[in-house]
C-alpha cells in the first residue's frame, strides 16, 4: 500500500515539472500593444478599436483568442464559456470588481487561463472570485484574489486544473473544492489538480478546504493566519508536499481522510499544528519528514480522534499518528520569510 502511495507522489511531481513558468508580457504604456502572438482583443487603454467592457470582448472572441486588459478598475461579473486567455496588464492595478454580486469570474469551459488581475468583492452566498464549474485543464495564475465574501476560488467538479502563484487573502475561505458538506453546500469531486506557489493568508475560516476528492497536489504554498490552513473532508490519495503552515489556529485538519501523504512541510507557530479524525483504524495518512516548530530527534506525535460506537465529534476516542522521521530544521521554501 505504501509503495502505491509513493508512486502517486512521484507521478504527481512529474506532472508538476511540466508546468512551464509564464513570462511577463512587455507593455510599454497603456496605449501600446503588448507583445502577444495570435489573435488578440484589447480592453481599456486608448488604442483604436479597444473594448470598454471585458465581457464584450469575451463575447466577440473565438476559441484560442487572448483578451488583453489594460490597467483600470472594471465593475463586471464575467462569464467565460470559451477556451481563451484573459490577461491583465498588471495584477496590482488591473482590477475586476464583482460589486458584491455573484461570481467575479465564472468559467464553464476547458482550457481557460486567467492571469494578471486583482479579483475582488464577489457576492454573498455561494459565490467566488473565480468559480470553475465542472470543467478541466484551466489555469488561474499570477492573480490577487481578495475580499470575496465567500470563496476566493471554487472548483466545483473540476479536475486537471492549475492554481499557481496567486495571492489569496481576506476571503471567508481561500480555495474550496469538492463536497465539504458544510453550510448546506455539497459540490462535486475535483481531482488531479495542482496548487503551487500560492500565498494564502488571513482568510477568515479556511485557507484551502477540500472534500471528497483525490490525487491533488499541494506544493510550496504558504498558508497563514487563518482558522485552519488546510482542511480535508473524506479525501484520499492526495499529496501535501513542502508547504508552510504558519500562525493558524490549526495548520492541517484531516477529517475522515486516508492514504494522504504529508511530506516535508514546515509547521510553524500554529496553535495546533495538525489534527485528524478517523472512522477507520486502517489505511491512515502518512506523515513523514515534516518540521514541527522545533528541532527534535524524537518521533513527533500528531493527536487526533476515532469515531466508533456512540462517540461523537465532540467526544471521540483519543488516538495518535506519528511522524517517525521529523526533520531537524525548517525547509527553505520559496516565499517563506
Amino acid at each position: 500500500m505504501k509503495r502505491g502511495i509513493i508512486c502517486i507522489l512521484v507521478c504527481m511531481l512529474m506532472i508538476l515539472t511540466t508546468v512551464v513558468p509564464v513570462s511577463a508580457h512587455a507593455v510599454l504604456k497603456t496605449t501600446a500593444r503588448p507583445l502577444i502572438t495570435g489573435n488578440i482583443l484589447y480592453v481599456g487603454g486608448s488604442g483604436s478599436n479597444n473594448y470598454t467592457k471585458i465581457q464584450d470582448a469575451i463575447d466577440d472572441a473565438n476559441s484560442g483568442y487572448t483578451i488583453f486588459v489594460y490597467r483600470g478598475t472594471y465593475f463586471e461579473n464575467l462569464m467565460i464559456s470559451k477556451s481563451i486567455t484573459l490577461q491583465g496588464e498588471n495584477k496590482e492595478i488591473t482590477i475586476i470588481d464583482g460589486q458584491e454580486q455573484g461570481n467575479v469570474i465564472f468559467i464553464s469551459k476547458d482550457h481557460v487561463t486567467v492571469r494578471g488581475f486583482t479579483l475582488q468583492r464577489g457576492g454573498w452566498g455561494h459565490y467566488a472570485g473565480v468559480w470553475i464549474d465542472n470543467v478541466n485543464f484551466n489555469k488561474i495564475e499570477g492573480n490577487v484574489i481578495l475580499d470575496n465574501h465567500f470563496w476566493g476560488i471554487c472548483l466545483n467538479g473540476s479536475s486537471f486544473n492549475t492554481i499557481k502563484s496567486n495571492t489569496i487573502s481576506l476571503n471567508n475561505l481561500g480555495i474550496e473544492a469538492g463536497g465539504l458538506g458544510f453550510n448546506g453546500y455539497t459540490g462535486r469531486t475535483s481531482n488531479y489538480n495542482i496548487f503551487t506557489n500560492n500565498v494564502i493568508s488571513s482568510n477568515e475560516y479556511i485557507g484551502i478546504g477540500f472534500g471528497s476528492s483525490k490525487r491533488n497536489l499541494f506544493y510550496q504554498n504558504i498558508l497563514s493566519n487563518s482558522s485552519i490552513g488546510i482542511s480535508f473532508w473524506h479525501n484520499i490519495n492526495n499529496v501535501i508536499y513542502k508547504n508552510v503552515f504558519i500562525d493558524n489556529d490549526v495548520g492541517l485538519e484531516l477529517q475522515f481522510s486516508r492514504q494522504n501523504i504529508i511530506l516535508s512541510n514546515n509547521f510553524l507557530d500554529n496553535q495546533q499544528d495538525a489534527y485528524f479524525l478517523m472512522e477507520h483504524l486502517i489505511q491512515r495518512n502518512i506523515f513523514l519528514r515534516n518540521y514541527w516548530n522545533a528541532s527534535s530527534q524524537l518521533p513527533f506525535v500528531i493527536h487526533g480522534g476515532f469515531l466508533a460506537l456512540n462517540r461523537s465529534f465532540n467526544n471521540p476516542f483519543k488516538c495518535i499518528q506519528i511522524d517517525w522521521l521529523p526533520t531537524q530544521k525548517p525547509y527553505d521554501i520559496p516565499g517563506m520569510e
